[in-house]
């Protein structure tokens, strides 16, 4: 019965469909394996699933992707291989900007980067303290070395928006890859303490 329908109602039935049930298409005949392959499909889904989140290394390669002749399927599974992923890489860290609220005065404190060379520059708000050094990431923490009576950073990966957040004994950390105002940054900050 399906195949007696037009090609036209075909694309219109199947732009709805969720990337499950285009794989079961692909499974039924090489008509319906072809019709769910299509690229703007593809696309769409990638698209759709890459909205709202932090824009690291496989949401800016969607971004950036232009054309529609190849390739979407095989993104759409990369991305959501990435999205699974819980162990962060130096990748994750370097050349995004963390910000941080202090455990005891429940406000943003500072910001942190760390760069693709290994190195970081804090700042504190209103002292101005600025602390430069190396870091790494061992495990799930990233290691500040050299720096004495400060803990690693535990980090982990948000569900929301799947950037990354962390904690040690003094202070919450989150990241961002866009500079955020003190309004904005008071509201991200203000979950952790209600």
């Amino acid at each position: 019965m399906f195949d007696s329908l037009p090609d036209e109602i075909h694309d219109y039935i199947i732009q709805y469909l969720s990337e499950h049930e285009l794989l079961i298409c692909r499974s039924v005949s090489c008509a319906m394996r072809e019709l769910s392959g299509q690229e703007y499909l593809w696309s769409r889904l990638c698209r759709s699933i890459c909205r709202n989140k932090v824009k690291n290394r496989m949401v800016l390669e969607v971004e950036n992707k232009k054309d529609e002749s190849g390739g979407w399927m095989m993104l759409f599974f990369k991305i959501q291989q990435e999205f699974k992923r819980r162990q962060p890489l130096e990748d994750d860290i370097s050349g995004t900007e963390w910000t941080f609220c202090s455990h005891r005065r429940n406000e943003f404190v500072g910001s942190i980067s760390f760069t693709s060379n290994k190195r970081y520059v804090t700042y504190m708000v209103g002292t101005g303290i600025i602390d430069t050094g190396y870091w790494s990431v061992v495990d799930d923490f990233i290691v500040r070395e050299g720096v004495q009576n400060y803990p690693n950073i535990k980090i982990w990966r948000r569900e929301n928006d799947l950037g990354w957040e962390g904690e040690h004994s003094y202070a919450v950390f989150k990241c961002y890859e866009q500079g955020l105002s003190n309004t904005q940054l008071k509201e991200f900050y203000k979950e952790q303490f209600d």
